[in-house]
């Protein structure tokens, strides 16, 4: 339906956007918000559907609070190569637009980045915690004869140590 030209249905971006300012004035005002989350609930369940508008209007908030942070916008258009450092006049729309566009995806690879030096610190860790134990395993293995060829028992210097030499040194060492 449409009147003078124009639709009459409302997007569910304009829903975002007054859920969002909504949100803003009081944080008790969910009308707009219920209203997107039951457009939401005619393809899923009312749980994700209010857990989707709730996600979207946050997303809309983190993005417009940033329209209030023009340094942290500045210093990523230095960044990226779009303005020159220390300029420092007003931000023009289509640099907002631009950040809007490629901050969303800086996140990502920002924390995609995180992942995988976390990811390497961790198999870091792992390799040399197995290093350690080969070292005690084979520190111990040449005790272990060490101290079976000393009292009296037949131990080879290779391959698998007898089950009594191994029994006795733990009960002569207190393992």
């Amino acid at each position: 339906m449409s009147v003078g030209g124009q639709s009459m249905y409302l997007s569910n971006d304009w829903y975002i956007e007054a859920a969002a300012d909504s949100r803003r004035r009081d944080s008790s005002s969910s009308t707009f918000l219920d209203i997107l989350t039951s457009r939401y609930h005619a393809t899923m369940p009312y749980s994700a559907a209010r857990e989707l508008a709730e996600s979207k209007v946050d997303r809309y908030l983190k993005v417009n609070d940033l329209r209030e942070c023009p340094d942290l916008i500045r210093d990523h258009l230095i960044i990226w190569g779009i303005r020159k450092e220390g300029d420092r006049s007003t931000l023009l729309p289509p640099e907002i637009r631009l950040f809007n566009a490629r901050y969303a995806t800086h996140l990502v690879k920002t924390a995609r980045e995180k992942a995988e030096r976390e990811e390497s610190a961790r198999i870091a860790i792992q390799r040399r915690e197995g290093a350690e134990r080969a070292a005690y395993q084979a520190w111990l293995m040449k005790d272990m004869r060490e101290w079976g060829r000393e009292n009296g028992h037949f131990v080879g210097t290779r391959g698998r140590i007898p089950r009594k030499v191994v029994d006795a040194y733990r009960k002569a060492k207190g393992i």
